[in-house]
């Protein structure tokens, strides 16, 4: 019971803290990337401004140069005329003034800043259009080689992703060990609940067998001596003393699924018959202002306990009954893509949104407006039979509107 809780918790730790060190990555690696974009763009515009008149000249002087390599330079450029033509360069890296031409000359007067990839290297590129005395002469492209930053971001991204990955068993580890710890108290507690259940639900089912026993031989007996007050009273310890044993009944079951000591006894249930008969017992039961409607596939069996199974579909009847003032409650039956469907819905006051994840807890009431008689363990109880059979129990509910409970046996 606690293991999954255990786990749930141990994940929720792990995921929170991989999700804060993904963001942290992310963040860490676009202010790395902005820092160095930014810096490297302060160095071509501080280039530019430092060359601007020297490249204005060389335009107005409009005689074409070979372009220049110099491998050692740490910027390059390239000045182009507004018919596009190249005036004069120098760069870095062999051909990749052809690839400027082609690339960046769809304007001569706009300005632009962009990374670019060129036979395996990284580069920033800006062009800065050129002008004297408010008449265009041409524009030049600067660039510097980034890829040496580029390797070193991706080195950094890489080396604190194995470092996530490596923290996050090293935490996930260290969150199970201590959510075992933490929840040991709670398991202990839970334990003792446990074992004191178990222990005075056997131990209050003989006093209260004697109880029952005297109550009707006196009620045998002296019923004829008593008063009508003193018979009234007497009904009433009656029926106390038999929701009594309802709840002892039921705790036993609970303490005994608890110590997986809970067992079915299975054979070939007759399933259409048995539930054909607990609806025609119900239809009596059932107030004449409600509608109850039963549809039943015909020749439907399984493997299974046929007294807990129409333990459970009383529970479920029951509690259509009791919450259902006005409509109709329906009982379905049908075998469909292999599995056995079962279906008790009803039009009643159905179950809050916030309460539907609790309704097979333990003494949960929904409604605490008003009194019911029962003990509050109808459900959990119900949901044991069902997993017990190795089926599922759903629910689903619209305040107001009505609920439909669904057991799915895989037969």
């Amino acid at each position: 019971m606690f293991n999954p809780v255990r786990i749930k918790l141990t994940l929720l730790y792990t995921g929170s803290f991989l999700i804060l060190l993904l963001i942290f990555i992310v963040l860490l690696s676009y202010f790395i990337t902005n820092s160095i974009e930014e810096q490297q763009k302060e160095e071509l515009i501080h280039y530019f401004e430092k060359e601007e008149e020297e490249f204005i000249e060389e335009l107005e002087e409009k005689e074409q140069e070979e372009v220049e390599l110099k491998t050692d330079r740490a910027v390059f450029y390239y000045l182009f005329n507004t018919q596009h033509d190249l005036i004069e360069g120098k760069e870095t890296i062999a051909g990749f003034s052809n690839k400027a031409k082609t690339l960046y000359t769809e304007s001569s007067s706009s300005f632009f800043l962009k990374e670019a990839e060129y036979e395996g290297a990284h580069l920033l590129i800006m062009r800065q259009p050129l002008q004297d005395d408010g008449y265009l002469l041409g524009y030049v492209i600067i660039g510097t080689e980034i890829t040496s930053q580029k390797h070193l971001i991706e080195k950094i991204v890489w080396g604190l992703m194995i470092l996530t990955i490596v923290f996050s068993v090293l935490l996930a580890i260290l969150s199970y060990y201590l959510a075992g710890k933490a929840m040991q108290p709670i398991q202990n507690a839970f334990n003792s609940q446990k074992k004191f259940v178990s222990d005075a639900s056997h131990e209050l089912r003989t006093p209260l067998s004697i109880f029952y026993s005297s109550l009707e031989l006196l009620e045998r007996e002296e019923k004829n001596k008593l008063s009508p007050l003193g018979q009234e009273v007497l009904a009433d310890m009656k029926l106390e003393a038999t929701l009594m044993n309802k709840l002892l009944e039921d705790l036993l079951l609970i303490a005994r699924n608890d110590h997986h000591q809970f067992m079915i006894k299975t054979e070939l249930v007759p399933l259409s018959e048995l539930i054909t008969s607990i609806g025609k017992r119900f239809a009596v039961k059932i107030p004449a202002h409600l509608q109850f409607i039963t549809q039943i596939e015909e020749n439907i069996k399984m493997m299974g306990d046929p007294i807990r199974i129409q333990q459970l579909l009383y529970i479920l009847l029951q509690n259509a009954i009791v919450y259902t003032e006005k409509g109709s409650i329906k009982l379905l039956l049908k075998r469909t893509n292999g599995q056995i469907l079962i279906q008790v819905i009803d039009t009643g006051t159905g179950i809050k949104k916030q309460d539907l994840q609790h309704i097979f807890d333990r003494f949960y009431r929904a409604d605490t407006s008003r009194v019911r008689n029962g003990t509050g363990l109808g459900l959990s109880i119900a949901k044991i039979i069902v997993e017990t059979h190795k089926g599922k129990l759903a629910v689903e509910s619209e305040f107001g509107k009505g609920s439909t409970f669904t057991i799915i046996f895989n037969q």
